[in-house]
């Protein structure tokens, strides 16, 4: 229980870092791209993209069995 706890925890932590590292590059692109069509079409991709990505993610960390320790048995 607690190696998924802390698996899961490292997981959301790294997907969280890609959340805020995604959102400052499509601010980017929009703030400074030359042509805001092109980027807000870039942008559409990507969310797509990233949202197919963090499901198959999500299923497969889900799908992952991990070993039930007893810590507190002596």
């Amino acid at each position: 229980m607690i190696i998924k706890l802390i698996v899961q925890t490292v997981f959301y932590i790294l997907l969280g870092i890609h959340a805020i590292y995604s959102l400052v590059m499509v601010y980017i692109l929009l703030h400074y791209g030359k042509s805001k069509i092109l980027s807000l079409t870039v942008c559409a991709l990507y969310a797509i993209i990233m949202t197919t990505l963090y499901a198959a993610a999500l299923a497969n960390f889900s799908a992952l069995s991990f070993p039930d320790f007893n810590l507190y048995e002596i």
